[in-house]
């Protein structure tokens, strides 16, 4: 049989084929070394001391499982003296059973099947599957250098378990690629990455994130000169929540008509209006003729929503003060209390204007994840979920485990 099927098939480089087995649905391919080198200096005069067997799983053909069968050789180096065993680093790895192209080969199907459909197709453990993964989505992790071309970053967490258990991600919004994940949500989450970026001298000019106290203040103190801007979903959100807790308090003090009225309308209420259908639009201005501060409160959040329309920075500050003045004199306790917040971080929120990008980017990404979290049914192991975030830029949105 010509060795270039070797080569060209399994990878294997100046070997000397000797035979095959057909046994079953199973085929092995006995080769050995062309070469007779010391694997310590790579001399040629060397004495050939005894010999051994091992056998490599690699490449399948169709439905047919391909081992290799390596004879591999001991020599006694004339010149340097050592007896050692030649050398086949090229082929496998140290202490493996499968070879560096069968690893290839299992990196290719990764980005079209699961790690278990994988396992199953090539008759290999999970374990070993994973094992060949793992060094592969290592290289996701970005580097130093990638690290210094950072220019706009969004910073966001996502909920992985019950329990307020979080984690906190820092995406590159112009790859739309994970750069860091750490466990939590506190200012010890970022504060060790930023202090990296400033270490690398990493150019970041914007870093877009929610109305979270402890990213702000680490972001602030550590990268002065970068641009904070508030993304506005997370701004809308914010006020919902304050609507809704408006809603809650209403229905207590309300009377069983106007209770019965509000039933079923929470998530009328937080919708933006031009979502709604005739029907639901008639149903919450039922509730919104009966309690005059759901009314305010809900006319003052679609109000907000034409802050993003507005043309330049100048009249969309002019826009948000007007706001804020008619927030505060509104007598509607969470709805001043959200107008203060907005004073406070004017800046960031206006940021936008000079900087037009949203978390958006992050948000989808927190969504491949949840994604990829249900359909491995969990890990046990959470640096394979860090891995597998690292890289999760490259799957797909229907085949992400």
């Amino acid at each position: 049989m010509s060795v270039s099927i070797l080569y060209h098939c399994f990878g294997l480089v100046k070997v000397d084929y000797l035979k095959t087995e057909f046994r079953h649905s199973t085929v092995t391919f006995w080769v050995r070394l062309r070469e007779r080198r010391c694997a310590r200096c790579g001399s040629s005069n060397v004495i050939q001391k005894g010999k051994l067997n091992r056998v490599f799983k690699t490449v399948p053909i169709g439905s047919k499982l391909v081992f290799i069968n390596l004879e591999i050789r001991r020599f006694y180096c004339c010149d340097c003296r050592v007896s050692a065993r030649e050398s086949i680093n090229h082929i496998a790895l140290p202490k493996k059973h499968y070879t560096k192209r069968l690893t290839s080969f299992v990196c290719t199907l990764y980005q079209h099947m699961t790690v278990n459909d994988i396992a199953h197709y090539l008759h290999l453990h999970w374990n070993t599957v994973w094992e060949m993964l793992r060094g592969h989505l290592e290289k996701s992790i970005p580097t130093a250098r990638e690290l210094r071309k950072l220019r706009r970053i969004g910073i966001d967490e996502i909920a992985i378990r019950k329990g307020h258990k979080y984690l906190t991600l820092v995406v590159d919004q112009d790859t739309g690629r994970v750069v860091y994940v750490a466990p939590g949500r506190k200012s010890q989450s970022i504060v060790g990455f930023l202090k990296r970026l400033r270490k690398l001298k990493a150019p970041v000019e914007v870093v877009t994130t929610d109305m979270w106290i402890p990213y702000i203040s680490v972001i602030m103190d550590i990268l002065p000169k970068a641009k904070i801007v508030f993304d506005k979903f997370h701004i809308i959100a914010l006020l919902n929540r304050k609507l809704d807790e408006l809603r809650r308090r209403e229905y207590w003090i309300n009377s069983k008509t106007d209770r019965d009225i509000s039933k079923g309308t929470r998530f009328l209420l937080l919708k933006h209006s031009v979502n709604l259908s005739e029907p639901a639009r008639e149903k919450l201005n039922r509730l919104l003729r009966v309690n005059k501060s759901l009314a305010l409160c809900y006319e003052m959040k679609e109000m907000l929503y034409h802050l993003w329309e507005c043309k330049t920075k100048q009249e969309a500050r002019s826009f948000l003060e007007q706001w804020c003045k008619m927030a505060s004199s509104s007598a509607v306790q969470p709805l001043m209390k959200f107008a203060n917040k907005m004073l406070a971080f004017k800046t960031a929120v206006l940021n936008y204007f000079d900087y037009p990008i949203t978390n958006a980017m992050v948000e989808g990404i927190n969504n491949k994840i949840k994604m990829l979290k249900r359909q491995a049914f969990g890990y046990r192991n959470l640096n394979n979920f860090y891995l597998k975030i690292y890289s999760i830029h490259q799957s797909r949105y229907a085949l992400i485990g």
